[in-house]
């Protein structure tokens, strides 16, 4: 019987902007209060922090709780974002 594995990552980019100012301070000062348009950016490294089985139920309450998933989508709908592994 198959399980439903919540993997959680977090992944780590190098990302460049190429800042016009009147020193280093203000340049860090930008980056960090804006962040300005980036010059460049390469994805570095994704490491595994967490993982466990769920149930579906528990799958449709994370998906609700996560900021940037669409919400207005049906429990079948949603159940279309987990990814099945074809083992043939």
């Amino acid at each position: 019987m198959k399980k439903l594995v919540l993997v959680e990552t977090v992944s780590m980019f190098r990302i460049r902007y190429a800042i016009e100012a009147n020193n280093i301070v203000d340049a860090l000062d930008e980056v960090t209060l804006g962040p300005p348009e980036e010059m460049s950016q390469k994805h570095l490294q994704e490491v595994i922090v967490s993982e466990r089985e769920i149930t579906e139920k528990e799958y449709l309450r994370l998906f609700n709780e996560d900021e940037y998933t669409p919400k207005n989508l049906t429990d079948e709908e949603k159940k279309q974002f987990i990814h099945k592994i074809d083992y043939e």
